[in-house]
């Protein structure tokens, strides 16, 4: 086994895949709102509220959203309340129709482009089956068809927003509302996701929805949103950058093994804290990727690490451009585990 930047052990088998993120309103429990205020300052407040109810252009709204938080934090409360209210409805229509659109929008792209995407997903799975596999394959080939295939199957929802005259209107309300809220939360501190970063992530989610539904992977996409709740950061944009061009190549999309996280999460620490870099652990008992995987109740197939990243995206384009790694990424297995610490990475594969 080579030792290098990049080390990597092969493949396994079989189907599975990914979609769909629901994000609902939330603001957070604060008690009684208002409470702080004096009778005349409660009555200015709601006398403001109720103008900013009535309001039928932004301006207006504005001016009276600035005129209730120059009563400070109490008053803030009141008007969060009051966004959340306005918002929730609004924010649940929004995404319904936005999901409707961009299936509708895919539709027809895939009806215009289904060959060339058929072909360049072909060509680069020709190119990976050969015995010489190299870097300059990757470079020539794998490359260039991963960067026309996003064009051809990713959507850009500002783009789709922009294009639809009943959606256009729906975000920039939305927004105007997003903004009122951020400028209470300066005032009110609190728990929950504003409503900006709900869309940002809906955002996101959203644009790689249709080509989920595409190949019928709602419950992969289900299960692994939950599992990355117990992932670092880092090791969430791991797994999505490798399963975002899995799909992309037309391969199914990995399911992530709570337990070879773990597993490999732990031979990251050992080489982090014992200063090693190897698939062969000195560590009694983790000699091997597989005796590892076993100390965890399951079972790998392929092990890629990595040193030097501080990034998920930065780890997989390493990998990505190793040639055995790359093999390893794009090989035929239905389950993943990704684990980080400091700069040292590990990913196994089942």
């Amino acid at each position: 086994m080579r030792k290098s930047e990049y080390a990597t052990r092969s493949a396994g088998r079989h189907w599975a895949v990914v979609l769909v993120f629901y994000f609902a309103f939330q603001v957070p429990c604060r008690g009684a709102p208002g409470s702080g205020l004096s009778g005349q300052q409660r009555m200015e407040v709601d006398k403001s509220l109720a103008a900013f109810g009535q309001a039928t252009a932004s301006a207006q709204r504005q001016a009276a959203v600035d005129r209730v938080l120059q009563y400070g934090p109490p008053a803030a409360e009141l008007l969060l309340q009051r966004l959340a209210s306005k918002s929730r409805l609004k924010w649940q229509t929004y995404q319904s129709l936005l999901e409707k659109q961009l299936v509708a929008t895919f539709k027809a792209r895939m009806k215009t482009n289904k060959k060339e995407v058929r072909a360049l997903q072909e060509e680069a799975a020709a190119v990976r089956r050969k015995p010489d596999f190299a870097k300059q394959d990757i470079a020539e080939v794998i490359e260039p068809a991963l960067k026309r295939l996003s064009e051809l199957l990713l959507l850009s929802v500002d783009e789709v927003v922009q294009q639809s005259k009943s959606l256009k209107p729906k975000h920039d309300e939305l927004v105007e509302l997003a903004e009122y809220e951020d400028a209470c939360l300066k005032l009110v501190k609190g728990k929950g996701e504003s409503l900006a970063v709900q869309m940002a992530k809906h955002r996101a989610a959203a644009a790689m929805a249709p080509l989920y539904a595409e190949v019928r992977a709602t419950k992969v996409v289900a299960w692994n949103a939950q599992q990355e709740e117990a992932l670092d950061p880092e090791e969430v944009s791991c797994v999505r950058a490798l399963n975002r061009m899995r799909l992309l190549l037309g391969l199914n999309v990995l399911q992530i093994d709570p337990r070879l996280c773990e597993a490999a999460r732990d031979h990251s620490n050992d080489m982090n804290t014992l200063n090693f870099f190897s698939h062969d652990s000195p560590v009694e008992g983790k000699g091997t990727p597989w005796e590892r995987a076993r100390r965890f109740g399951a079972s790998a197939t392929g092990e890629n690490i990595n040193h030097g990243q501080e990034a998920g995206v930065g780890a997989n384009n390493g990998w990505l451009h190793s040639p055995g790694h790359h093999q390893n990424m794009f090989g035929r297995h239905t389950l993943m585990g990704v684990g980080k610490s400091g700069t040292y990475w590990t990913e196994l594969f089942r």
